[in-house]
């Protein structure tokens, strides 16, 4: 993978991993021509609400 990629993926995970300390709930979005798909998921980061 190039460098910027790698970076992006770091701080992703970075990110990912403060929120569930702190307990909050995040967003997950995936996104195609023709649909966005949105998944919230809950505080432990094992559910989807």
């Amino acid at each position: 993978m190039n460098q910027k990629n790698e970076s992006r993926l770091r701080r992703a995970r970075r990110s990912r991993t403060r929120m569930r300390t702190a307990g909050a709930t995040r967003l997950s979005v995936h996104r195609t021509p023709r649909h966005i798909y949105a998944q919230v998921i809950g505080a432990e980061g094992n559910t989807v609400l």
